[in-house]
Order: C-alpha cells, then structure tokens, then sequence
C-alpha cells in the first residue's frame, strides 16, 4: 500500500472525491479496497506543517509535524472577505458541510475538537471577521453547544450564527450519509444570530 494514501473518495463517510481532493486529503485502502486510514492536510500560510493522520477502524489519530503555526483545516483554500463562513468540529465534518452545501460557502474546522476550540479559533480571528457572517456547527452534545458558545464570544457581535441540527443527527457527517442535503440546508439558513446573555 502507498502509505501516504491517494485522492480518493472517502467512502466509509460517503465524501465525494472531488470534495477530498479540494481539502487535500488523501486515503490509504486496505487490501479490500476499504479505506483504513484518512491524511487530513494543515497549512502555515500556503506551506504544509502537519499532516493528522485517522485510522479509520477505531478513529485513533496521530500527528505529523506540529499543529502551532497551523490554520484551521481548509482555511488556505478560501479567500478572506465572503459572505458566510462555516466553522465545524472535525476535518469530515467540513468536508461534509462543504458538500451538504453546494460546494458553495467556505467550510472550516478547529483542529482539535471541543476542548481547543477558543484556542484555535482565536489563532485565526483575522481570517474568520474578514467574513460577513460565521455560522458555528459545532457536535449537537453538551461539549459541542458550550464550546459553540465560547468561540461566537470571541467574534464581534451580531456576526456570529449557532446552528441547530434536526433531531436525531450529530453532525454534519450524519446529515450526509444519510443523504439529508436538504434539512442541513434549511437548518443552515435557520442558524440564530448569538447574543450573549444579559445584553
């Protein structure tokens, strides 16, 4: 097997090839022809600096290279200055985000779940106020709507959405793989601009 992996689509989370390729992110195939690992790409400017690795059987990960200097995952394939900029929690969220939206927005995610969500998100302030509007789709689990809250603090007021997924989904991933491009839209669209309590 090629260990660095290939441009492929990563079927076990029903994202397209095209969509792996524009976040460049390669998958290593089992004998089978199953994939068993995911190389999510993370840039200093336009220059890679590390590489997240995620066996895709027990959803362990390790790193190459250091998360540092690093953007959030996809930050340097986008422009600064659009519409709607999307954060997630995790690299197949974006990528599925990306998807359930058209290919049309910017979808982005913090690097290491939850817990380094303000951190990350600060690191790339600049970047995400250069957008009109930042809609936050954090995990719909008690860590994901508190971090969700922490990070649309950090961003001027007014500019920042919390969306809410139907019941029954987790994230953006499950919308796609069960197809549901319509409901993420809609619920998209729905987001609520945050205000902090008590102002």
């Amino acid at each position: 097997t090629n260990s660095e992996g290939s441009y492929a689509a990563l079927t076990d989370r029903r994202i397209s090839e095209d969509t792996a390729k524009k976040y460049g992110v390669k998958v290593v195939h089992g004998a089978d022809g199953k994939p068993i690992e995911h190389h999510y790409p993370y840039y200093n400017g336009h220059e890679l600096a590390a590489t997240k690795t995620r066996k895709v059987e027990n959803k362990d990960f390790y790193l190459k290279g250091s998360f540092d200097e690093t953007a959030l995952f996809g930050e340097q394939l986008f422009n600064k200055g659009g519409k709607y900029i999307t954060i997630v929690e995790g690299e197949c969220d974006a990528m599925a985000a990306y998807e359930l939206l058209g290919s049309k927005w910017p979808v982005v995610s913090i690097k290491s779940g939850a817990k380094g969500a303000e951190r990350d998100v600060r690191a790339s302030l600049e970047f995400l106020e250069s957008f009109d509007t930042v809609i936050i789709n954090f995990d719909e689990d008690k860590q994901g709507k508190e971090a969700a809250k922490r990070v649309a603090r950090l961003l001027k007021p007014a500019k920042t959405k919390i969306m809410s997924l139907p019941e029954g989904f987790k994230d953006a991933n499950d919308m796609l793989k069960q197809h549901n491009h319509k409901d993420y839209v809609t619920a998209w669209w729905a987001a609520k601009v945050y205000t902090p309590s008590g102002v």
